[in-house]
């Protein structure tokens, strides 16, 4: 079961942890896809050499992150398996007995295959990891129906399943929203998750800050899937799963 790891970066071209990470494991360089989407970071990336560590360098005009990542999507055949990633993650940890980092190829090679194995157990086409490093929550095998966060996620490529290009934020919710709608499961692999920096400059900084943005996001999404999705009334702009039966 091979596959593919997508990064959709943006104003980062001096480094990429993830790379970096990857580069550790020894993770082949023609499985590795660079995505960017202004002409600026197309030449910026082109100097710094990041397109020099990756099999494919992409880039296609894109005013989201979301169009970002669906350049990679667009360029791979039907039935492929790409896992996402951020740019900026150090490291993939599990829980056992602490955290315990996953730093050889055969470990990532192993937690990414169980995640295309359940899903497809499952009969869906995407799975994510637990959204925070913390190994007193982390615990259980997997959540059948989940909401996951962009640090990564793994997806079988098929046709009319993309990453919505509207939203400035939250298209990974978006998407597993409408994945749980399409096959009744999302997948999240509840012992593993990502060491990553998170709102670091570039990426989606400036999306992330327009905090009024963000509220519009949550409430878009929430009126679009009011049997997933409800509002979290102690953080404006962040939702939460309705439990199953439940408005």
């Amino acid at each position: 079961m091979d596959f593919y790891v997508g990064i959709a970066s943006y104003k980062r071209p001096e480094a990429s942890r993830t790379l970096d990470y990857l580069d550790s494991l020894g993770f082949p360089k023609e499985r590795r896809i660079l995505s960017v989407q202004t002409e600026e970071d197309r030449d910026a990336y082109t100097r710094s050499g990041l397109n020099e560590r990756v099999g494919t360098f992409l880039y296609r005009e894109a005013s989201t992150a979301a169009g970002n990542r669906n350049t990679i999507l667009l360029n791979v055949p039907e039935g492929t398996n790409v896992v996402f990633m951020d740019d900026d993650i150090k490291q993939v940890v599990m829980e056992d007995l602490g955290l315990v980092p996953l730093d050889t190829l055969e470990k990532f090679e192993r937690m990414c295959k169980l995640g295309f194995a359940t899903a497809q157990k499952n009969r869906t086409i995407c799975f994510g990891l637990y959204p925070v490093a913390n190994a007193y929550f982390m615990r259980g095998g997997y959540k059948k129906a989940a909401i996951c966060v962009g640090t990564l996620i793994g997806m079988v490529a098929t046709p009319g399943i993309t990453f919505c290009e509207e939203l400035q934020t939250k298209e990974d919710y978006e998407l597993c929203c409408r994945i749980i709608r399409k096959y009744g499961a999302c997948i999240r692999l509840d012992r593993f998750a990502c060491d990553a920096l998170h709102y670091s400059k570039g990426g989606c900084e400036d999306a992330w800050k327009d905090k009024s943005g963000v509220i519009r996001v949550a409430e878009l999404l929430v009126a679009k899937y009011p049997d997933i999705l409800k509002l979290n009334p102690k953080r404006p702009g962040e939702v939460l799963m309705v439990k199953r039966g439940k408005r």
